[in-house]
């Protein structure tokens, strides 16, 4: 039977908040994955129709706003990435949670901003774009960040985000583990 050796956390008693290059990759493709998830969803809602060519329209526009702002986010993250790794270094020390909110929340505001002034830069003509990407900007990133920080710190507390549907699950194992100990 082979062991599954746990990565050590980074996270101490003097850096609780501490964290790895795998967790911001994560936390950015998380962020990026939000933003093009929920930018697809509501630029969608008003071409919803009930009629057989609206749903055409509708996969339509689904898959222009999917690509364009996976496309725009994606740069956005590349770019965004390394001064977010520098301001989670400075702030891994600091073990309020609401600090870390607040300061993604105004990471949130700058990069709502940016991506409202690149919708308008391309989509001038459709009234609401640039409100839109902002908004959903200023929810992706700190949501981006909550959602990161919390499984890693609910791993190490010992709580696995879910079981990975590829490990078999032993059941006369866990009988046996749980006799022993």
């Amino acid at each position: 039977m082979t062991e599954d050796r746990p990565v050590p956390s980074p996270r101490t008693v003097e850096e609780p908040m501490a964290f790895t290059r795998d967790e911001l990759i994560g936390g950015a493709l998380r962020t990026w994955s939000l933003f093009v998830a929920l930018f697809v969803c509501f630029a969608v809602v008003p071409f919803v129709g009930t009629s057989w060519d609206g749903i055409w329209f509708v996969l339509f526009i689904g898959g222009y706003a999917g690509v364009i702002s996976a496309v725009f986010a994606a740069f956005a993250a590349v770019v965004l990435t390394p001064l977010i790794w520098i301001v989670g270094r400075a702030l891994r020390r600091e073990h309020r949670l609401a600090v870390h909110l607040v300061v993604y929340i105004l990471i949130g505001g700058v990069v709502a901003a940016i991506a409202a002034a690149m919708a308008e830069l391309i989509g001038g003509g459709y009234p609401g774009l640039a409100v839109l990407a902002g908004v959903i900007a200023l929810i992706a990133v700190p949501l981006g960040w909550w959602l990161t920080a919390r499984t890693a710190l609910r791993s190490d507390r010992g709580i696995s985000p879910r079981r990975r549907r590829h490990e078999r699950v032993d059941v006369d194992a866990r009988v046996e583990d749980g006799a022993l100990g």
